[in-house]
């Protein structure tokens, strides 16, 4: 018989799980994350909790003002300029981002730019130099105008002016004889969103007051629902909600409940109450036509068009996962972002995200081993004592209390469903609750499996066998097969008839089916539990769930590999997959729910505070119902949910430089009197400030663990080297080369949706004096001019030897000169003697002969010193004296003849290819008149091709081949007895060429280039240079 709390239990879990699903109603399961001083919320005495547009939270609280984002709470007291205790009950922010609020005695605005806190004082009323106390503030209006009140009074700041002047710029408004004397205000304010009044009420005694403004700058005010108004019963206003879209009326939460009130007929509406005088401290709108309530008997939701309330489901203190109690919340808080912020005075905050639950729970006080749906839309849970029949109609049957559930199975071609347990094998009939005991196995079965050619295969501890269901008995498989161990791993692809079987949790083997039986193929080595095995859609690989990822095994090619997971994936223990109708797919891990693309791209992450508070999550309980939604049971219970709700869009996390230490050093340290790191978007570092540490984190506090934030540092990396990291980034970079960098950051929600890249700071190093460009040119400068100074030094100290070396040279040809005229003159004296007096003819012809050479010898010399300067000319004066000199050497020796091209062109010879020419012409004369014994010699002269070829041709006896084959330049003019060599030399030194030909007699052929211009040189004697300047 069962037990009449178990009856409950399931009743109440059949109406929930197929009744009418929970989000058509508009409200929404909570799961809170909490606050308090173990998070490092040291003051728990909590008055109000504001979001800025920035993402961060401020906490106030009666010892000082926090901040919160998402990773760590900072406090902000004298240090910042928080020197007054005892804050007010609200915050503000202005239009340029700085936050307002007060304490008893000061107002106080955060200057973000600066990260530190203006505090300001000394309200006064007209005439009066009264300075009053009691600050609350009531709204901020467009034009940046601050209402607050002060002494009772009513006052306008103009926070342009205050912040400017850094003094209070206020202007008092008249109330008359009426004082403010509440804490809390609702701004009223017109269709142009102006202000045009508040709503007052009180934190002790009872009613409220409308305040409306007046052109004459005073505020007029109507009190409800105290004493002196007959009309209205005395009670208590705890808040005030505006009626959308009616001015005038208001819901009001009260000491007696909700009611509905028309402040201008001033016609208070029917109240709304909790039974058993259960106290409703505080309300908020959650949705539009939805108030959340905070009560002494925790959350309950107030729908405005029913006029019902229902209890908000808070999974978080279901689970026992708080210590705040829910019955405390004092006050509930809508942020900008649609957090919900409760706070409990005395004991910190709780915060939930209203959209994060997507999945309904069914808590249980059991656990669930196993889930199986019927063909009629019921649902059998197994459990350690027996199983559940669910129906639809709410139906419900227990069955073998005494009997562990190991596994269900659905029986392919039967109407049954086989109930695996301990020790039996039983079949259930669910339309007819017909439960059926097939056989007794003491071997502790695991699963069953039937393939398709209709095989049972049942695991158990001592192997796999296959089953008789007809004659009821079990048959050992081959002898490797009879260690497998069963456990649910036991499936077939039957595409291609292959049976895959898990050994002792370590080896997959593989079998095909051929002619009647099963036979083994190959093995893949896979340790560990199996998840189960999947075949998505359109592919051609199988999923493997196993406790270190999931496995693909190619089909056809029986191949095995890893599908990538990102690495901060939780990717181990996987114990389900399934696809869905859409695609998706779907693989559970102990705690989590991974979605993937079919083609196995990493989609998004599910966790716990999504609503699967049934983590951690058994073995192939993930499940697909005939609705098309997703069951997933564990410990706790089981966790039911639509795809297409869970992977609703979700609110971009916002990304903040929240920390930077330059060398080590805090950033406020290194530029004390600079803005807060926060806002800053551009620092400037010297060269040696060039290690830097930072801190970016991505704000959402629905899921926090579940942020993404990537970043890379442009200038030193590429967006495709970026970084991702779990909510928090601490990058850091060491010795950074002086230039430009900007940092680039982005974050994922838990979808896994980026937002845009936002360049976050950027940061510029100084490169030190040496390594900037105008250092750099002009040391290159200063270097270009001392290589040019160096060079006119060496060229001034080599001028100075050639003119010393030209002096010395002068006075040797002068000497020459003087010498050789008087031995030219001498020998012309003695060839004339010999002539006439010498009558022996052997004797006379030998004077002769001695006179005739010596008169070539100092010819040769004279010649020799007039070309020893190096003199340009132009090539016509050239050949002419270089024929003139010719016809000199050879007179009356041999038959000269010249002929030169009528079409010579004008150009130019350098002083020094003249010397060597005149000096090889002259050896080739005298080689002819010593050697060849010729009668005659012809000079010729032509331009071809910007060459000077001069031809000189004897009739003479020829040179023998064998000399000219062994003529070579010699390495220096000053060696003896080698003429021919000689000669060569001085042609390849001016770039000339040179060469003899025997052809009845001889020819030297001669050539070198020519110059169009005069070249620009001076003679240094046998050193020469380009005029440099």
């Amino acid at each position: 018989m069962i037990k009449t709390t178990t009856v409950l239990i399931i009743l109440w879990l059949g109406v929930f799980l197929f009744g009418t699903n929970h989000f058509l109603f508009g409200q929404a399961d909570l799961f809170f994350n909490e606050l308090t001083s173990r998070n490092g919320l040291e003051d728990t005495k909590v008055v109000f909790v504001y979001k800025d547009t920035r993402g961060f939270t401020w906490i106030g609280a009666l010892g000082g003002l926090y901040r919160f984002d998402g990773l760590e709470v900072i406090y902000y007291g004298e240090a910042k300029g928080v020197d007054e205790p005892y804050l007010q009950g609200s915050m503000l922010e202005d239009k340029y981002g700085n936050l307002w609020f007060c304490a008893y005695n000061k107002l106080f605005c955060y200057e973000r730019m600066r990260d530190t806190c203006l505090s300001f004082g000394g309200f006064q009323e007209r005439k009066s130099k009264e300075t009053l106390d009691d600050y609350g503030l009531i709204a901020l209006d467009e034009q940046n105008q601050l209402w607050l009140t002060a002494g009772q009074k009513l006052f306008q700041v103009d926070l342009d002016k205050t912040l400017r002047n850094k003094k209070l710029s206020f202007q008092a408004y008249q109330t008359g004889e009426q004082k403010i004397e509440g804490k809390r205000f609702l701004p009223l304010l017109n269709a142009d969103q102006q202000f045009t009044g508040f709503v007052e009420f009180f934190f002790i005694g009872s009613g409220m007051r409308i305040w409306h403004k007046h052109s004459d700058q005073s505020f007029q005010s109507k009190r409800y629902f105290t004493s002196d108004n007959g009309k209205l019963p005395e009670i208590k206003v705890k808040q005030v909600l505006p009626i959308q879209n009616k001015s005038a009326e208001y819901l009001l939460c009260t000491s007696l409940g909700l009611a509905l009130f028309d402040a201008t007929n001033e016609n208070l509406g029917q109240f709304f109450a909790l039974p058993n005088r259960i106290n409703i401290t505080f309300a908020v709108y959650f949705q539009p036509g939805l108030v959340l309530c905070s009560t002494s008997d925790g959350l309950y939701f107030f729908n405005l068009r029913k006029k019902t309330f229902s209890r908000a489901k808070d999974w978080s203190a279901n689970l026992n996962t708080s210590i705040i109690s829910r019955n405390n919340f004092r006050e509930l808080h809508l942020d900008r972002d649609g957090i919900l912020w409760g706070l409990a005075f005395d004991e910190g905050l709780c915060y939930a995200d209203p959209k994060l639950v997507k999945a309904s729970f069914t808590d249980l006080p059991f656990k669930v081993e196993c889930l199986q749906e019927t063909s009629n839309g019921g649902l059998l849970i197994g459990s350690v004592n027996g199983f559940y029949l669910l129906k639809k109609t709410g139906e419900r049957s227990h069955f073998l209390p005494n009997e562990r559930i190991n596994a269900f199975y659905k029986d392919r071609n039967q109407k049954w469903i086989w109930v695996i347990t301990e020790k039996h094998l039983y079949t259930f009939e669910p339309g007819t609750a017909k439960l059926n005991k097939i056989f007794e196995d003491p071997g502790f079965p695991w699963s069953l499996y039937q393939s398709s050619d209709d095989t049972y295969w049942m695991g158990n501890i001592q192997g796999v066998k296959k089953l008789n269901v007809d004659q009821r008995h079990k048959m050992r498989i081959s002898s490797q097969t009879a260690q497998l161990l069963g456990d649910r791993n036991i499936w077939e692809d039957t595409h291609y008839k292959r049976l895959y079987l898990q050994e002792n949790l370590s080896n997959l083997h593989v079998y095909h089916y051929q002619q009647g039986d099963w036979l083994s193929d190959t093995s893949f080595s896979i340790k560990g539990q199996l998840g189960g095995y999947l075949i998505p859609r359109g592919s051609d690989k199988i999923w493997v769930a196993t406790i270190k990822g999931i496995k693909l095994i190619h089909r056809t090619k029986l191949s095995i590999e890893d599908l990538p997971i990102p690495s901060y994936w939780p990717s181990s223990n996987i114990t389900g997959m399934l696809q869905d109708q859409e695609g998706i797919i779907w693989v559970s891990t102990n705690t989590n729910l991974l979605c993937f693309s079919p083609r196995g791209k990493p989609l998004q992450v599910h966790n716990t505070q999504e609503g699967l508070f049934a983590a951690p999550f058994q073995y192939e309980t993930l499940q697909r119902l005939s609705d098309n939604s997703l069951v997933i049971a564990g410990r706790y219970g089981f966790s039911r949910f639509y795809p297409q709700q869970m992977v609703q869009d979700q609110a971009l996390p916002k990304v903040q430089l929240t920390r930077l230490l330059i060398q080590g050093r805090p950033f406020d340290e290194v530029f004390p009197a600079d803005s807060a790191i926060s806002e800053k978007k551009y620092i400037c570092l010297k060269y040696k400030q060039n290690t830097i540490s930072l801190r970016l984190i991505g704000i959402e506090l629905g899921q926090p663990s579940n942020v993404k934030v990537q970043y890379y540092l442009q200038g030193l990396e590429k967006q495709a080297e970026a970084s991702i990291r779990n909510q928090v980034a601490e990058p850091r970079y060491g010795r950074l080369a002086p230039g430009k960098y900007t940092l680039m950051a982005r974050a994922a929600n838990a979808n896994g949706v980026w937002s845009d890249w936002r360049a976050k700071m950027r940061i510029e190093i100084i490169p030190p004096i040496y390594m900037r460009w105008w250092f750099m040119l002009l040391a290159l400068l200063l270097f270009s001019l001392g290589i040019v100074g160096l060079v006119q030094l060496y060229y001034r100290a080599q001028l100075r030897d050639a003119r010393v070396r030209n002096e010395e040279q002068e006075r040797i040809l002068r000497d020459i000169h003087d010498l050789t005229s008087g031995k030219v003159v001498f020998f012309q004296d003695f060839r004339e003697f010999a002539k006439d007096k010498i009558p022996q003819v052997e004797f006379k012809d030998k004077a002769l002969n001695i006179a005739e050479q010596a008169l070539q010898l100092f010819n040769r010399i004279s010649s020799a010193v007039r070309n020893s300067k190096e003199i340009d000319s132009t090539l016509l004066e050239f050949l002419h004296q270089l024929i003139t000199e010719s016809r000199k050497m050879v007179a009356d020796q041999l038959v000269f003849e010249a002929q030169l091209d009528a079409s010579i062109p004008y150009r130019w010879v350098a002083g020094e290819s003249k010397k060597h020419l005149n000096l090889v012409v002259q050896e080739a004369l005298g080689n002819i008149l010593k050697h060849a014994n010729a009668t005659q010699v012809q000079l010729s002269a032509k331009v071809v091709d910007g060459k000077l070829s001069i031809v000189l041709k004897d009739n003479g006896s020829g040179i023998p081949t064998a000399v000219v084959a062994q003529i070579k330049p010699t390495a220096t003019v000053k060696e003896s007895g080698n003429g021919l060599g000689n000669m060569l030399w001085r042609m390849k030194s001016i770039g000339g060429h040179i060469e003899w030909i025997n052809q009845h007699g001889t020819s030297v052929i001669i050539s070198i280039p020519l110059q169009k211009v005069q070249p620009k040189r001076r003679s240094l004697g046998n050193f020469n240079k380009l005029t440099l300047l």
